[in-house]
């Protein structure tokens, strides 16, 4: 960057020109190239998707047939194309059926499982999924991997294309650039030469050449306008030289005039003045100014100002700060400056500093002292005792009163130790509040957490009983007796005021200042630490009254901005006085907005006159208003549900004055309680719709039970009629017709006559039976679709009488349940254990019976199935309790139930079959519910099978 900075005007130009011609074909050669790869990227899909499609298409019969040689003989035709890496027929399970590997190519990675389709590129292959469509459906998937030679050889090409137009290209735009860009460096480096020349020599009546008319020629005429003018204000500066000369000589004399004004200005001031040059240096100072400062004679002033300031320094408390103070005003010569010095001896000075000018030139500094020690004394205390009376304001508890207290002190005597206690009356007890001690140069408190009451000691009863107390000691300091040190125990103080705190006649605490510096305080002091300890015991018994009126508004103001319900006190004319801020958000505006205002200022006139009558009556009456229902409605909102109770407000004096309230929003609870209702409802209905899809479901399974069974004996019949000797009885039948006209010669002497009588009568007997076994056949297959007719009349008629009451024998019931899973029990080799006890007929809804029945049949036997025991058992048992209640028993030897999950069973979505919707169970406990019964489960845990009991009343009771 720096050789460009220093470079001459045409070698930036070139590098410009260069440099933005190349950033161009860069960019143009990217978005090219770009094109190029995206194009071609998509040519590649697009063809090799073509190539999965043949090879799906090819590889459907083999993947039909399962014949993988057919397959993997198809997929080796890809050896024609060189670019294919690997390929891979899928299954239909996603297995791996037949794969081709290009022979000069190592591949060791193993293929990958089956995808869905689409596509991948990868660092140096491109990999594509698609799948094998046969008859509407996916039979299969191809797998093709394609390495990117073709990409990486078109991209070199492209690469060496560009590379050479780039070169030839940068080649004419540097030959351009060079010859075109004299245009414009050549006048301006001509204007450069001038320039140089012009500075060199100060030669003014120089003027530059201009050739065109062009921006450049405009910038050399204002070159040459700007020489013009130099030129003609070096002359006008000579001039103006011989002037200034003459007009100093006569500001000099003026000057001294001015001094001997300035002397008699000096003498008559009160105030100290020292007046010093441009230097620094002493130029004047009157007679005050020597006095002031303790200066012996004039004769004792050094002229030299930094002398003086070390004079001047030594006599005060904080001379860095001073000194900083004219340093900052000896840095800026023009600005003027003030500071207030406080000197050792407790003087005060008011210190001013004002710049001296000739014309717009500082040629020297007055400085000014004012004693004004009596009046920042008076200052002081007032101020104190403004700031402890704005503290005390502030304050909102006893230490927060204790420490302005004492920074005031501070500020207007010093103390090196200081303790503030708060004394009762009624106990006649002191509790510490503030105890600070100096140690090390440091103030630190000394008060100990939890510090507890005590008695006064005798000093203490002393300053209770008799009022302020100053205490200065003289020689040996020794401990008081009767007082209890703090801090630095070992080091009594030499100067202590004592003081009562009172507010109006009464002591409400005790203030201690110590000064470990002797004589420290006078009579003065203490009476103005009286004061204070005054102040601060009226502010005492204010801060107690506002901490104890602060917790109560505080406790009203929390209950009122974060309780959810809405608060309210109104007046006789029901407007409110004061409510909670949920009361003002109910209506859309702050709290504060609904001061004076009612009830018809915001509901409909219906709800806001059924609110004033119910207000008037509990101020008429006296009578609250307890958990009424309202339906409330807003002028600017939706109506909502409320419960309201309303309360008569009374003063001190027990008259009532006004009524207040508090209303809970229930909308959310009555919009619950329809939901709910209508959830039940819909419950209730999905509940028969899952009772019907399980009986529906078992009556399926049986009935395509009996279809296998029908159709293994027709296939029987069928075989046997195909395969029936009735033929031969036909071709006997022509041999003897054949024979008619001597059939008794025929069956005499023929051999084939001779042996037909036999052959008749073996084919008549295989006859017989074939006919017998087609008979016990077609009896078999008239009695399965006799039973196919029996289970879809049963389901019939159960969906017939849904929701009637019935009649019937629990023993049935259970047998047609028991029905309707036969065929499933058969497959699964589950032995029914019958306990049937006499039972009374019941009056119940049999659909719904069944229902529950049909679910916990099938639960059963899938539980017993996946205990994969060898003795799967299930009993049905029926019992009644002899008190109007029948119990139906299904128990199992199964996997059991952990005890967590006993409780959890018939909740709606729960189960633990991997394919479970955890509906059975829940709908059959509604079901039995609605049934005016229960259904309940026990399991002795994991493995020791489980009992689900079912009890209904007997009249059918709901």
């Amino acid at each position: 960057m720096r050789f460009f900075r220093n470079a001459s005007l045409k070698r930036k130009q070139t590098l410009i020109i260069m440099l933005t011609t190349s950033v161009a074909l860069l960019l143009a050669c990217a978005v090219f190239a770009t094109y190029e790869v995206i194009t071609f990227r998509k040519t590649m899909v697009r063809n090799l998707s073509t190539l999965a499609e043949i090879v799906g298409n090819n590889t459907a019969a083999a993947l039909d047939f399962n014949d993988p040689k057919a397959a993997a003989e198809t997929l080796a035709a890809l050896k024609a194309e060189p670019n294919i890496v690997a390929a891979c027929i899928y299954s239909e399970e996603g297995g791996v059926f037949a794969r081709y590997d290009r022979v000069d190519h190592d591949r060791n990675a193993p293929l990958p499982n089956s995808q869905p389709a689409g596509h991948t590129f990868g660092q140096r292959q491109l990999v594509l999924f698609r799948p094998i469509i046969d008859k509407g459906g996916t039979i299969g998937g191809v797998y093709l991997e394609s390495d990117l030679e073709a990409l990486y050889s078109r991209l070199r090409q492209y690469g060496l294309i560009l590379t050479g137009v780039f070169l030839v290209t940068s080649l004419v735009a540097f030959f351009l650039s060079d010859r075109l860009q004299r245009l414009i460096s050549k006048p301006i480096l001509d204007l450069v030469q001038t320039t140089r020349v012009v500075a060199r020599d100060r030669n003014y009546s120089l003027r530059a050449v201009k050739q065109n008319e062009d921006d450049i020629g405009v910038l050399i005429d204002g070159f040459n306008e700007m020489l013009t003018q130099i030129q003609e204000r070096d002359a006008a500066l000579q001039d103006a030289q011989g002037h200034l000369e003459r007009r100093v000589a006569e500001r000099t004399e003026e000057l001294a005039n001015s001094l001997s004004l300035l002397r008699a200005t000096l003498e008559s001031t009160a105030d100290g003045v020292l007046v010093t040059d441009a230097e620094e240096n002493v130029v004047s100072f009157n007679d005050q100014f020597i006095n002031m400062w303790g200066i012996p004679n004039a004769a004792a002033v050094p002229a030299d100002r930094q002398k003086l300031q070390a004079v001047m320094l030594a006599q005060l408390k904080a001379p860095e700060a001073a000194l900083a103070k004219m340093r900052e005003i000896q840095e800026r010569p023009e600005a003027e400056g003030s500071e207030v010095l406080e000197f050792k001896d407790g003087r005060i000075f008011e210190r001013y500093s004002k710049p001296q000018w000739i014309g717009e030139k500082s040629v020297g500094r007055v400085w000014s002292c004012r004693d004004v020690t009596e009046r920042k004394r008076a200052e002081v205390t007032s101020l104190a005792f403004s700031k402890l009376g704005q503290s005390l304001m502030s304050a909102t508890t006893a230490h927060d009163a204790a420490r302005s207290i004492t920074n005031v002190a501070d500020e207007l005597f010093g103390w090196d130790a200081c303790a503030f206690y708060l004394y009762a009356a009624e106990t006649d007890k002191i509790e510490p509040v503030l105890s600070v001690d100096t140690t090390a140069g440091r103030r630190v408190d000394v008060l100990a957490a939890g510090e507890p009451k005590t008695e006064p000691s005798v000093i203490d009863r002393r300053i209770i009983e008799n009022g302020a107390h100053l205490t200065l000691k003289e020689g040996l300091l020794t401990m008081e007796a009767g007082a209890i040190p703090y801090g630095d125990k070992s080091r009594p103080s030499a100067c202590i005021m004592r003081v009562p705190v009172r507010a109006g006649n009464r002591i409400t605490g005790l203030l201690n200042i110590h000064s470990y510096t002797p004589q420290a305080y006078t009579r003065k002091d203490l009476a103005m630490l009286q004061t204070l300890a005054d102040y601060c015991g009226g502010a005492l018994e204010r801060i107690w009254a506002e901490a104890e009126l602060d917790n109560e508004r505080d406790l009203l103001r929390a209950l009122l901005d974060n309780s959810p319900d809405c608060i309210y006190f109104k007046d006789l004319n029901s407007r409110f006085l004061l409510s909670s801020k949920s009361m003002g958000d109910q209506f859309g505006v702050p709290a504060q907005d609904l001061l004076g205002k009612s009830d018809f200022d915001f509901f409909e006139e219906k709800h806001a006159k059924e609110a004033y009558d119910d207000e008037q009556q509990v101020i008429h009456t006296g009578r609250s208003l307890i958990g009424k229902v309202e339906n409330e409605t807003l002028k600017s909102g939706p109506e909502a549900w409320m419960l309201t109770s309303k309360l008569p407000l009374r003063n001190k004096a027990g008259e009532i004055i006004g009524t207040f309230g508090i209303s809970k929003n229930i909308t959310a609870i009555k919009d619950s309680e329809a939901q709910l209702k209508k959830a039940h409802e819909q419950l209730l209905t999905t509940s028969r719709l899952a009772g019907m899809a399980e009986v529906a479901t078992s009556v399926l399974h049986n009935v395509g039970n009996v279809l296998n069974s029908v159709n293994i004996s027709s296939s029987v019949v069928s075989e046997k009629v195909r395969n029936s000797k009735v033929v031969n009885l036909a071709k006997a039948v022509a041999l003897m017709q054949s024979h008619a006209a001597d059939l008794p010669g025929f069956f005499a002497h023929d051999p084939q006559g001779r042996q037909l009588p036999a052959y008749l009568d073996k084919l008549a007997t295989h006859l017989t039976e074939e006919q017998a076994g087609m008979l016990e056949e077609l009896a078999s297959l008239v009695s399965n679709v006799e039973h196919i007719k029996e289970i879809v009349a049963m389901q019939q008629s159960y969906a017939r009488v849904s929701g009637l009451l019935e009649t019937l024998s629990v023993v049935d019931l259970v047998e047609d349940a028991l029905r309707m899973n036969a065929g499933a029990m058969e497959r699964h080799q589950v032995r029914v254990i019958r306990e049937f006890s006499p039972v009374p007929p019941m009056l119940v809804e049999k659909h719904k019976v069944l229902q529950i029945l049909v679910n916990l049949i099938r639960n059963a036997k899938y539980a017993v199935d996946d205990n994969q025991n060898e003795d799967k058992r299930m009993t049905l048992r029926v019992t009644s309790d002899g008190d109007d209640l029948v119990q139906i028993s299904v128990i199992d030897n199964g996997v059991g139930i952990p005890a967590e999950n006993l409780t959890r069973i018939f909740n709606h979505g729960f189960t633990t079959k991997k394919e479970g919707h955890g509906f059975g169970l829940h709908s059959g406990a509604l079901a039995a519910k609605e049934l005016g019964g229960a259904l309940s489960v026990h399991s002795d845990g994991p493995g020791k099978g489980a009992t689900f009991t079912l009890k209904l009343s007997m009249n059918g009771k709901k």
